[in-house]
């Protein structure tokens, strides 16, 4: 599957989230979005998802029009919130079998599978809201890979993460590259994109201010973040 997003721009009031952003991806890569706060990468996510409509420019997905395919885009598209999106009255499991049922893939093993993956099957039988923070993340990651999309968007995915969660994430995305889904990942945790993407897109001021493929190219990402960041700004 190929996004296309072609020069958008999106205000709030005089604000400019989004500057004339283009940008361009397809399955069987990962892609970070690095830059700081309010740089307009949670933005951009949203507008790939048709949560934020854009005042100018389009989004277009295999050659046609975002909105005119929303339907089937988005049964093949998961997103993983910054917010902890699951029903805490309910449990992991069902949560999960809440999710399987919106894409018509209901699949008990497959929940099963997922959870032990995340490292959430000895909870999954009780209410998230019980879960720990970092519990509820994997659960939200757990729900994103359930179902074998082409697209999987993260927004700060690693927060609340512990150590071997982090870990359990980078090798879920690895397998999802291999599989030939897209992973688009916004996050300031720098040493970890550094090890998982293949592309990094710099934002600052919500333009994109560098898109870089080759990391042989700077000695750390943290090095180049500060370095393309302060020369955007001059």
């Amino acid at each position: 599957m190929n996004v296309c997003l072609s020069e958008i721009t999106k205000k709030y009031g005089e604000s400019v989230a989004l500057d004339n952003v283009s940008l361009e991806f397809s399955g069987g890569s990962v892609i970070g979005l690095i830059g700081p706060n309010g740089s307009g990468k949670s933005t951009l996510l949203k507008v790939v998802l048709t949560l934020v409509q854009p005042d100018a420019g389009t989004v277009s997905v295999d050659g046609a029009d975002l909105h005119r395919v929303k339907q089937s885009f988005l049964e093949r598209t998961a997103y993983v919130s910054s917010e902890y999106e699951n029903y805490g009255y309910l449990t992991g499991f069902d949560n999960m079998r809440i999710y399987e049922e919106m894409f018509e893939n209901e699949n008990p093993a497959k929940i099963a599978e997922v959870a032990g993956r995340l490292g959430i099957e000895g909870a999954l039988h009780k209410k998230v809201k019980t879960y720990s923070t970092g519990m509820k993340k994997r659960l939200d990651i757990a729900k994103a890979v359930l179902c074998g999309h082409d697209i999987i968007l993260m927004d700060e995915p690693m927060n609340g993460l512990d150590v071997d969660g982090i870990r359990i994430l980078r090798e879920i995305i690895a397998e999802e590259r291999r599989n030939g889904s897209a992973v688009v990942i916004s996050s300031h945790i720098l040493s970890e994109l550094e090890k998982i993407c293949d592309r990094f897109v710099f934002m600052d001021k919500g333009r994109i201010v560098a898109d870089m493929t080759d990391s042989s190219l700077f000695s750390t990402l943290e090095t180049e973040y500060f370095k393309i960041i302060k020369g955007a700004r001059q």
